[in-house]
């Protein structure tokens, strides 16, 4: 009797082996594999991959979750040897020490922690979602700086506390940082919608396996290297630049489509040099690694800085008396002490025919500052998201001219190219955006302190 049917069977929407029926019976049409390795594999997959994987996931799980192992055994091995100094700090092992000494002085340690964990939330909270890779970057490195100072503590006389402390408070903005981001990339990989929670749970279980493996070769390398200073201290640098070189492989290989503050300074200006749109992938690997802080700092002390400063979500009220007084400065008037009567007024009004040429613009330009000019955008109560995107990119071309002029650059003229610009080229860049995988939803810009209505 001929076939009279195919059956294909599929775990976890994945194909796993296809049957017919002849004769009655079912007969398998798949090669035959090692049913060892297959139960092995499919253990693994099922205790350390989310269900559906890699189809439940984005394309960069993978290389990232790999990367991620790697320079998580490197941190754990190094816990074991670090912890090691710590406990030898507090007179593990000597006859002077006393339990209660060793309780208040891991008390202290710990509060000092807990506080300097709170100072970093306030200071950076806000930052986390949007710059998610950098935030992962400091953490690691922080956590780096935090057990260096755990091994050097006890090599200090007298100063072992000041050493822990320093190491509690760096350890503290690591469980901060590393918590905050985790969720941001969970929600990243997601790609069916609800499965974060299972994504999370196997990240979880990937952790507490790096947790095993790396405490047992911490625990064999401490016991052959603990009492040899140099040789610990050689093998802890060695795996420190292991654990920061896998920590840069592991978020290169993130591509993350949302759009922030960088990430939009480097679109723009490689679509005004070359008048191409970078795609994710390509961002990925360009981006800077810093948070934005550091990369702040990095910035003005190498005069990279490509744009005029600009203040987003101004207070209208005083961007208009910088306004003016830049106005005032400009026109070889510094020194009265006060603006000419009207001159804000006027500035004002300037604005609002130009917000008015367009009826959906809800934001406006100013230009303040007497020795170096800045673009300060002023937002109206009702601008949304993607006003406030439009906002943003206006700004910034206006910004990078005004750099790119210079002191002796005509202000009237840049401001009336840069109105031009976002008339006829803006919507054209927007739609480039999307075409290239960009999905402006999902926007990453400083949250506006001040609005207005007009």
């Amino acid at each position: 009797m001929a076939p009279v049917s195919l059956i294909t069977e599929h775990k976890a929407g994945k194909q796993q082996q296809q049957w017919k029926v002849v004769s009655g019976e079912l007969v398998s049409t798949s090669a035959p594999a090692n049913q060892q390795a297959s139960g092995i594999r499919q253990l693994f997959v099922s205790a350390f991959l989310p269900v559906g994987y890699p189809d439940s996931v984005t394309p960069d799980y993978t290389g990232f979750i790999s990367w991620n192992t790697v320079q998580a055994i490197s941190s754990y091995v190094r816990g074991v040897l670090s912890s090691h100094a710590v406990f030898k700090g507090v007179g593990v092992g000597s006859q002077a020490a006393t339990a209660l000494g060793a309780v208040f002085q891991f008390f202290v340690r710990d509060i000092l922690g807990m506080a300097g964990g709170i100072i970093f939330a306030y200071a950076a909270g806000g930052n986390f979602d949007s710059n998610a890779k950098q935030w992962r970057l400091f953490a690691d490195v922080m956590n780096d700086m935090a057990m260096a100072l755990d091994l050097a503590s006890p090599l200090i006389p007298g100063g072992f506390m000041i050493m822990a402390s320093l190491g509690s408070v760096a350890r503290a903005m690591v469980g901060m940082a590393a918590g905050a981001t985790h969720a941001a990339l969970t929600q990243h990989f997601a790609t069916a919608g609800s499965n974060a929670a299972d994504i999370s749970a196997k990240a979880d279980s990937r952790e507490r396996a790096t947790v095993i493996i790396g405490s047992l070769l911490g625990m064999a390398v401490t016991q052959r290297m603990a009492e040899n200073v140099a040789a610990a201290w050689l093998f802890f640098a060695v795996l420190t630049w292991v654990h920061v070189w896998a920590n840069i492989r592991a978020l290169r290989c993130l591509v993350l489509s949302s759009v922030n503050e960088p990430r939009l300074k480097l679109l723009l200006q490689h679509y005004q040099d070359k008048e191409k749109v970078l795609t994710p992938l390509q961002v990925s690997g360009l981006e800077s690694l810093l948070v934005p802080p550091l990369a702040a700092a990095w910035q003005a002390v190498t005069s990279s800085q490509q744009h005029a400063p600009i203040a987003f979500g101004a207070q209208l009220s005083a961007a208009l008396r910088r306004a003016a007084a830049a106005a005032e400065a400009a026109a070889g008037r510094v020194g009265r002490g006060t603006c000419p009567a009207g001159q804000q007024g006027l500035l004002l009004q300037q604005a609002l025919q130009q917000q008015k040429a367009a009826a959906d613009r809800q934001y406006l330009l100013l230009l303040t500052g007497k020795k170096q000019l800045a673009v300060e955008v002023v937002l109206h109560e009702a601008a949304g998201q993607q006003v406030q995107l439009r906002a943003y990119l206006h700004a910034l071309q206006l910004a990078t001219a005004l750099h790119q002029a210079g002191s002796s650059g005509d202000t009237q003229q840049l401001l009336q190219r840069s109105e031009q610009w976002a008339v006829g080229s803006l919507p054209p860049f927007l739609a480039a955006l999307q075409q290239h995988g960009w999905e402006l939803d999902k926007l990453f810009l400083p949250r506006p302190e001040w609005t207005a209505e007009w």
